[in-house]
């Protein structure tokens, strides 16, 4: 089940990153990301945060992924973000992946989503994912 998840989630990332292109010089430019992602207030392992363009809201900025380990996650200008609206998906493990065999990897929490605005230009954000009712 992880193994599927994370082989759809990075299919997904994928998909996000190059279904705008490849611009050349006509691509907007990209701006780095940097910030934590916490679980009910203790930083996140491991896991992966991706970045969707929120086309809803008039964003056509190309996607951007990143690795979060020990609560830090960091996309690089050259894959960074555009700014403006987006969908984020992040997915939480008790580890990096890849780190442990996968029988060792296990989900923190559910694949969790949000919409959030962001800036155009290189930046700080934060996310806390909260936690699953009981």
């Amino acid at each position: 089940m992880i193994c599927q998840r994370w082989i759809v989630a990075t299919l997904v990332a994928g998909v996000c990153l190059t279904a705008v292109g490849c611009g050349g010089d006509s691509s907007p430019p990209r701006y780095r990301l940097a910030g934590t992602v916490s679980y009910n207030g203790e930083p996140v392992p491991g896991g992966e945060i991706m970045f969707a363009p929120d086309d809803s809201q008039q964003n056509k900025g190309p996607g951007s992924v990143a690795m979060i380990q020990d609560g830090r996650f960091e996309t690089f200008v050259d894959r960074g973000i555009v700014g403006g609206a987006y969908r984020v998906t992040i997915i939480g493990y008790n580890h990096v992946p890849g780190s442990v065999p996968d029988d060792q990897l296990h989900e923190i929490f559910p694949m969790w989503q949000t919409q959030v605005e962001l800036p155009k230009k290189s930046a700080e954000f934060d996310f806390e994912v909260p936690a699953a009712p009981r």
